[in-house]
């Protein structure tokens, strides 16, 4: 809880976003966006994505990067899906003739959170944002910079 305790205190100074710390758990994003929404709080949370390497997976599993932890598990995972024929690169969906395409026997993206937004009974609220149009104009910028200066193709809508 302390680090909670520390994220209020960036609220009340006018913290309007939260970057999480690097990380495999994924009931960890969800504790956060939980207390964000029970404490009511002004505040949106960004994902932070790692790509784990085989190099960095093992240098966290020895605990040369502090706060970075891969279990032996974890580990494991990272070295097979990194000796396998596509190295890990592997995807679910390819590009063409100008339309995204599902590969057989892989989960769509929007399938697998449906999928764990039904677990909370969460799921009808899915599709409740804005369709997104992308803005071309904004090419080769940062996403996260013109989401917070207002340029990005979001309308500008107030947050619960």
């Amino acid at each position: 809880m302390p680090q909670y305790f520390k994220l209020r205190k960036k609220v009340e100074a006018g913290a309007r976003f939260v970057i999480n710390q690097i990380g495999w758990h994924v009931r960890k994003d969800d504790e956060l966006l939980r207390w964000i929404r029970r404490e009511q709080l002004p505040l949106l949370a960004l994902a932070n994505v790692y790509l784990l390497s085989p190099g960095a997976a093992r240098a966290f599993h020895r605990g040369m990067i502090p706060g970075a932890v891969v279990t032996d598990d974890l580990l494991e995972l990272v070295e097979r899906h990194a000796s396998s024929p596509d190295k890990g690169a592997g995807s679910s969906s390819s590009w063409r003739r100008g339309r995204w395409r599902l590969r057989a026997g892989s989960a769509c993206i929007w399938s697998q959170a449906y999928e764990r937004l039904k677990r909370y009974g969460e799921e009808e609220s899915m599709l409740d944002g804005p369709a997104v149009v992308k803005d071309n104009a904004l090419a080769g910028t940062s996403a996260w910079a013109n989401r917070f200066l207002g340029r990005d193709h979001h309308p500008n809508v107030e947050h619960d």
